[in-house]
């Protein structure tokens, strides 16, 4: 990604169509693996295996917005209220989707 602070765009279809055709030379011979995650099917892909990872145990949750709020004062009380459990709920665990929504501005390093 250029800039790891933000979402990659989308491929373009010269470069989509060029990833396809790589997917498929792999898939026609044997021994080769390839790793890609998204939090999108990206069905666009073709009629590969896949392999669906949800995101992290609440406590793990939990864990995580303590170490990416460490340092912030304000946090606690903010935790603290209604609000921060509704957005726990709706991050469901979603470590990047955590790092870009709780982490000071500025502050999108990988933890």
């Amino acid at each position: 990604m250029p800039d790891p602070s933000r979402a990659a765009p989308p491929l373009d279809d010269e470069a989509s169509g060029g990833l396809r055709g790589f997917l498929a030379d792999l898939a026609a011979g044997d021994g080769s693996a390839v790793l890609i995650t998204s939090r999108a099917p990206e069905d666009w892909l073709g009629d590969y295996p896949r392999v669906t990872v949800g995101g992290l145990a609440r406590h793990e949750a939990n864990e995580y917005a303590d170490a990416l709020l460490a340092g912030d004062a304000a946090a606690a009380g903010r935790r603290a209220g209604r609000e921060f459990a509704d957005l726990m709920r709706w991050l469901d665990g979603n470590p990047l989707c955590m790092r870009l929504v709780l982490a000071p501005p500025g502050d999108h390093r990988p933890r």
